[in-house]
């Protein structure tokens, strides 16, 4: 799933947005790739966040937030 987002991201990169709804629907992939990307690397379960393989709440790792900056998301 990242790297089918991946790939329309880059996609959408190439081209120029010259509508509102180009724009938001670059926007609207750029976040589920951030949501997606940041669930995985959360392994644990949490609140709506459940993940089958990680089902323990690990507070000593995980009770922080994830950071997603320009570089990352520039590295798709």
């Amino acid at each position: 799933l990242l790297n089918q987002l991946s790939e329309k991201i880059y996609r959408y990169n190439d081209i120029m947005l010259n509508s509102r709804n180009q724009f938001e629907f670059y926007n609207m992939l750029t976040i589920a790739w951030t949501v997606t990307y940041s669930a995985l690397q959360r392994t644990e379960s949490r609140g709506s966040h459940f993940r089958a393989d990680y089902p323990e709440i690990d507070n000593n790792i995980w009770k922080k937030h994830i950071i997603i900056n320009k570089l990352i998301l520039e590295g798709i």
